[in-house]
């Protein structure tokens, strides 16, 4: 899906989709429920996730 910045933040689903394409989320098997899995790919990702987050 194509998405435009307007867009990223009028869902969640939005944000999901470019963190996933980008690869800064990867994929890792479904829930029980049919859901995608998502996982931090690797360290240096998941210490720039909790930097952000911090700095709200």
């Amino acid at each position: 899906m194509e998405l435009t910045y307007d867009e990223l933040d009028k869902s969640i689903e939005n944000l999901w989709s470019v963190l996933f394409t980008t690869g800064y989320l990867t994929h890792q098997g479904r829930t029980e429920s049919g859901k995608y899995r998502l996982t931090i790919p690797n360290r240096e990702i998941k210490n720039l996730f909790i930097k952000k987050i911090r700095e709200l």
